[in-house]
C-alpha cells in the first residue's frame, strides 16, 4: 500500500479522539479544497486547535460544577508544567533562592516579595507585561474563550513554585488578561 492509499484508509478509520492527527485534519483539508493527503497547513492546523479548545472550555463551563472545573483544568497547567520541565523534578531552594532563579530565566518575570508572599506576574521581555496570553495554543485566540482557562496559569504557577520550593504553595489568581486584566498576575503564599 502506498502512502497516498494509507492516509485515505486511515483518514476513514479515525474518529474525534484523533482529530489533530487524522480525521478532523482531513476534514480540513478537503474542506479546503486539497486532496486528503495533502499536509494542512500549520496556521489551519492551529486555528482548528484554537477552535477546539473554545468548543471543550464552553462544555466544560456548561457541564461541571466550577469546582470540579478548576480543579480539571489547574491539573491540566500543573501537567504542562511537568511536560515543560521533561517530568525532572526542580532542586529544591528557599524562597530567595527561587525568587532570583525566576527573576533571572522569566523572561523578564515581574515579582515582588513581602514575607512569605510572592506576588508573580507573566512578562515576555524584562519589564514588559504581557499582552497576550502566555499559552502557546490560545496566544492569539480563539475570541472569546472563557475565563475558566485561566485556572491552568493557577495550576502551572503553583507547580512550578512549589517544584523550585519543594513544599507546597497556595496561588491566587489576582488577574488575568483573559479576565479583563492588564496582564496576568499571581499570588503565591509559601507554606
Amino acid at each position: 500500500m502506498d502512502r497516498k492509499d494509507f492516509m485515505k484508509s486511515l483518514g476513514g478509520l479515525c474518529t474525534g479522539a484523533g482529530f489533530l492527527g487524522c480525521g478532523c485534519v482531513r476534514s480540513l483539508a478537503l474542506d479546503k479544497g486539497r486532496d486528503a493527503t495533502e499536509e494542512t497547513p500549520l496556521a489551519d492546523r492551529l486555528a482548528f486547535a484554537q477552535g477546539y479548545v473554545k468548543r471543550l472550555f464552553d462544555i466544560l463551563d456548561q457541564e461541571l460544577d466550577p469546582r470540579a472545573r478548576t480543579h480539571l483544568v489547574e491539573a491540566m497547567g500543573s501537567a504542562c508544567f511537568q511536560a515543560w520541565t521533561k517530568d525532572e523534578a526542580p532542586q529544591p531552594m528557599t524562597v530567595d533562592e527561587c525568587v532570583g532563579f525566576i527573576e533571572k530565566h522569566g523572561g523578564g518575570t515581574v515579582m515582588r516579595r513581602e514575607g512569605n508572599v510572592l506576588t508573580y506576574a507573566f512578562a515576555m521581555k524584562p519589564g514588559v507585561p504581557i499582552t497576550r496570553c502566555g499559552c502557546p495554543i490560545v496566544g492569539n485566540g480563539p475570541e472569546g474563550l472563557s475565563g475558566t482557562f485561566c485556572q491552568c496559569s493557577v495550576g502551572f504557577v503553583r507547580a512550578m513554585f512549589s517544584g523550585y520550593l519543594g513544599r507546597p504553595v497556595q496561588v491566587d489568581l489576582l488577574e488575568a488578561l483573559q479576565r479583563g486584566g492588564k496582564t496576568c498576575r499571581f499570588r503565591i503564599t509559601v507554606g
